[in-house]
């Protein structure tokens, strides 16, 4: 009977061995997944930003070409906000250098 109870007490162990093993196992896999996931969604809003600020440089630099003078984006962002120009930035409806889709 002693011999009966060490060995369902040795198999007890060696189940709850095999759980947490395959519990830390599913767990490596999915941090994995999901790092390799943050990673892409990272990349992913960093060429929005780049992209965003391109945009911004490029019509800041046409904005100063149509003034006739290449000023630094900092001086004309002061200057459309000395305008009372809207202090977001991006496009606006029927502002300058804009163009609407019709509407349908």
């Amino acid at each position: 009977m002693n011999k009966q109870l060490e060995l369902i007490c040795m198999s007890r162990h060696l189940i709850a061995w095999v759980i947490q093993t395959k519990v830390v196992r599913v767990q490596h896999h999915y941090s994995r997944k999901l790092d390799t996931k943050r990673k892409q969604l990272q990349g992913v809003q960093q060429l929005f930003q780049t992209f965003a600020s391109q945009i911004e440089k490029n019509l800041d630099v046409e904005d100063d070409e149509d003034r006739g003078t290449y000023r630094s984006s900092r001086d004309s962002k002061r200057d459309r906000k000395s305008k009372g120009h809207h202090s977001h930035s991006g496009l606006q409806k029927g502002a300058p250098g804009t163009v609407s889709l019709p509407d349908i």
